[in-house]
């Protein structure tokens, strides 16, 4: 009853608040927001740390590594490595970058990286509004965190910077020359608190236009607001790692523990990014001292550098060590799943597992690889394994609200509805404050269909967090119950909002479509199909217009093709197709309701004996047999007799093919009727040979299969496609596909099918296609 009562005032309490969230977005400005980042560089007194700089060309890595030290008054460098880069490409565009935002202070980072010196100001954040005009865009998602877009431009360039909303620090900057040409990108990514709410970043990427990496910055080791004094500078830094390095070397000669001292060097190899020296001076350790620890950091490093064979023969030699060590089986599930090999990785966790029955690390990561199985197989037992584990999590930590909301996925995905709504609600009650449990909730209402309850959740998250996101799952849950004006009214405030998003634009012109508000639509199609990824955007907008084949649908197409210098010839000979199949299918439906009076009798079954052999060819096999049953109806002749035969065999529905060869053969056609019933039998006994294992591709070929037995052979072929790509070697998908293209006359297709197909299978293909042959137009 409590929590009732507080959801209802808190849902009563959301007319009033969003008017003031408006009102405080309306005093966001470009000038404000630069503000706010530079206020978080200010709340920094002193810094001490490295910055480990890597510069790609020539086709070269030109290292260096930086010791920085920072006080209010004072400060102090150590350089080691190159410091200046060589003349190229790459030295060229870093040097003209107008300039880099380096937190947390641009001046004394810019002097440590490899570059020629640039520009008198030292932080241009602080006169970023005397360098350029400055304009708000608007907000975007990026890395599903949402940010403002900044645009700064002078006559020189133009800046995009992309400012996370709730961290308030830049995560990414675009930057253009003269003639607005991208020519680099800054990511910025790997943030850390450092201060309470100051977010930097540890890593920072430059690319080219080409999207080539040009620059890495990595902060390390990095510290903040030590109280740095003057005894602190005069002590300097710690020794340099290569002293340290040659320390150990000497050592070499003399210790007793030479394993501990390569281990030693591998990491400080591995400290200053000389991967290659770290994973030699490891491998001399195990030379040493076979032992599981080396093997560990040895396989760890393998897996930093994406060698994932390497990583996993190490672990199976320290699991030769102790087999029962379970933190190795379960490294050894972590490299197989970085394999993409589910199976291997299930095994290894379930044995980590069975050492160590209640580690949530482990059981976390059993859950997960259970569900994914489950998905991708659409696997029962993997589900009922995933909800076992689960359930147990659940218990071993009742108050971490993620298992909650896993254990209810999971209930909802197995129907189990009510179990599913006590576990979201008791996600709610362990967190009420965060947005994640309301949506998963809301998510919930709307799969069992009570949208009144989910649009009241949507909206109290929007309340709590006003985000583009939560703008789109409102919308989207509109647009799903059809009422278009009030998803209209979402996904025009998200585009009003958001910058260059494609997928909402053409979100907002469906729903323009919709409504039946052409000129909208219009306008917004014609704005996206004049950017560089038109061709697949085309695409999109074409698969909009096939949903609602209405008066709005047709002339938006005609007035595309009206449209000048934005369709290329291609495209415009795709519409006049759709166009002219659309008109076909409206006269032949009004053909059919008239035909009794347009037609003697006696032609009308020769009428719809055609149709069917239309349908027939065209692949849609649930038209083709309602046309030859009303032939049949208006005249019992043969030829439908035996296309209703052929048409049921290629939708696996044996015993009606062999109903309709009974009635050949009671015509007189006994050798039409038998070789029905033998291909009958041929394909079930040839289906029931290839359901006895389960193989790569064996998922999209029942999906194909479950599709061609619902007559829609467009959509069959697609998940075929599907399958040969995931295993060439498999013989059902290629068999499917040429009686598919058999039937559309693609011969050029259908000879590169057979080339995959085994000489048995090949003959009982000739023989359908043979058959095929003698039912289409």
């Amino acid at each position: 009853m409590r929590k009732s009562i507080i959801i209802v005032i808190l849902l009563l309490s959301l007319l009033f608040p969003l008017t003031e969230a408006e009102a405080q977005n309306k005093q966001i400005t470009p000038q404000s927001l630069i503000e706010d980042v530079v206020q978080q560089l200010d709340n920094i007194k002193d810094f001490k740390g490295t910055v480990l700089t890597k510069v790609y060309t020539n086709n070269k890595v030109l290292s260096s590594r930086t010791q920085i030290m920072k006080s209010e008054t004072r400060s102090m460098t150590r350089n080691h490595g190159e410091s200046q880069l060589e003349d190229g490409e790459s030295s060229l565009l870093l040097n003209t970058i107008p300039w880099i935002y380096l937190p947390p202070s641009y001046e004394i980072i810019r002097s440590s990286l490899p570059l020629a010196a640039q520009s008198e100001y030292k932080n241009p954040l602080q006169i970023a509004n005397k360098l350029y005009d400055m304009k708000l865009l608007g907000e975007a998602t990026y890395q599903q965190r949402d940010v403002y877009i900044l645009e700064l431009q002078n006559v020189f360039s133009t800046q995009r910077i992309f400012i996370d909303q709730q961290y308030l620090a830049i995560r990414k900057i675009e930057i253009f020359n003269g003639s607005n040409i991208k020519v680099a990108t800054l990511s910025y990514d790997n943030f850390k608190l450092f201060l309470e709410e100051v977010w930097l970043p540890t890593n920072i990427v430059v690319t080219d236009s080409v999207g080539q990496k040009v620059l890495e910055i990595d902060y390390q080791d990095w510290k903040m607001n030590l109280g740095l004094t003057d005894f602190d500078f005069l002590k300097g830094f710690e020794t340099d790692y290569q002293t340290k390095i040659n320390k150990l070397q000497d050592q070499l000669a003399t210790s007793q523990h030479k394993d501990q001292l390569y281990l030693k060097l591998s990491k400080l190899y591995q400290e200053n990014g000389e991967i290659d020296q770290a994973i030699s001076s490891l491998e001399k350790a195990i030379s040493i001292n076979n032992k599981i620890e080396y093997h560990k950091k040895l396989a760890n490093l393998y897996r930093q550098q994406g060698l994932y064979d390497n990583a996993l023969g190490e672990l199976k030699s320290a699991l030769q060590l102790n087999y029962d060590n379970a933190e190795i089986h379960y490294l050894l599930g972590e490299v197989q799943l970085q394999l993409g090999n589910s199976d291997g990785a299930r095994n290894y966790l379930e044995k980590s597992v069975s050492y160590q029955q209640e580690n949530t690390k482990y059981l976390e990561k059993l859950f997960w690889v259970y569900k994914n199985l489950a998905n991708k197989n659409n696997d029962l037992y993997m589900l009922e394994r995933a909800e076992k584990t689960i359930n147990k999590l659940v218990k071993l930590a009742p108050d971490n609200e993620n298992y909650r909301i896993y254990l209810g996925d999971i209930y909802l995905k197995i129907g189990k509805t009510i179990k599913a709504a006590d576990a979201y609600h008791k996600a709610v009650d362990l967190a009420p404050k965060d947005t994640w449990v309301y949506i998963k909730l809301a998510n919930y209402y709307q799969e069992i269909k009570r949208y009144q309850k989910a649009e009241e959740l949507y909206r109290y998250v929007i309340y709590l967090e006003d985000s583009l996101e939560n703008h789109r799952r409102l919308a989207d849950l509109y647009f799903e119950q059809k009422k278009y004006q009030l998803a209209l009214e979402e996904y025009q405030v998200i585009a009003n909002r958001s910058v260059n998003n494609n997928e909402i634009k053409l979100r907002l012109a469906e729903t323009y479509v919709a409504v039946e508000k052409p000129d909208q639509a219009l306008e917004i199609f014609k704005q996206v199909l004049q950017q560089k990824e038109a061709d697949q955007l085309y695409t999109k907008i074409i698969k909009i217009i096939n949903n609602y084949q209405t008066e709005t649908a047709l002339e938006i197409l005609h007035r595309l093709l009206q449209t000048e210098n934005i369709l290329s010839a291609q495209q415009r000979q795709d519409i006049y197709q759709k166009l002219g199949a659309i008109y076909y299918k409206q006269v032949k439906q009004e053909e059919e309701e008239k035909i009794e009076e347009l037609l003697p009798l006696k032609s009308q079954a020769e009428i719809y004996g055609f149709l069917g052999k239309l349908e027939f060819s065209a692949g849609n096999l649930n038209e083709a047999i309602h046309y030859f049953k009303k032939s049949l109806v208006e005249n019992p002749q043969r030829d439908n007799y035996y296309n209703l035969a052929i048409t049921y065999l290629l939708m696996d529905q044996f015993s009606l093919a062999r109903d309709q060869a009974k009635q050949l053969e009671q015509l007189g056609l006994a050798v039409k009727g038998e070789k029905i019933k033998e291909l009958s039998y041929a394909l079930a006994e040839w289906e029931e040979k290839y359901n006895q294992e389960y193989v790569p591709g064996r998922v999209n070929l029942i999906e194909g299969n479950q599709l061609r037995q619902q007559g829609n052979l467009a959509k069959a072929k697609i998940e075929y496609q599907a399958a040969v790509s995931e295993n060439y070697d498999y013989q059902p998908p290629y068999f499917y596909l040429g009686l598919i293209y058999s039937l559309g006359s693609d011969d050029i297709k259908l000879d590169l099918v057979k080339n995959g197909i085994k000489d048995q299978n090949l003959e009982l293909l000739n023989q359908l296609i043979s058959v095929i042959n003698q039912v289409k137009v």
